[in-house]
């Protein structure tokens, strides 16, 4: 068990502050779209695109579905 919280830490850790925020917004029930997102945060839909990228690499996954899985499962979002 201390091993899963170690790697959560470090996966927490690893995100960056506006990564956690487009995670989260990701995750939410309202589903999004990159350009939703984007709108929330007062960025591009290009730049959320680019943070999806890093966090589907930095979690180990490829699809929407798969980061969202990935972000419940590592008890990133709630």
């Amino acid at each position: 068990m201390a091993a899963g919280l170690r790697g959560r830490a470090q996966v927490k850790q690893a995100l960056s502050a506006r990564e956690m925020e487009v995670l989260q917004l990701t995750c939410d029930a309202e589903e999004l779209s990159y350009r939703g997102i984007g709108d929330k945060l007062g960025i591009s839909t290009r730049t959320v695109q680019s943070h999806i990228r890093n966090l589907n690499e930095k979690l180990g996954v490829s699809t929407r579905t798969g980061l969202v899985l990935s972000a419940f499962r590592w008890g990133l979002v709630v």
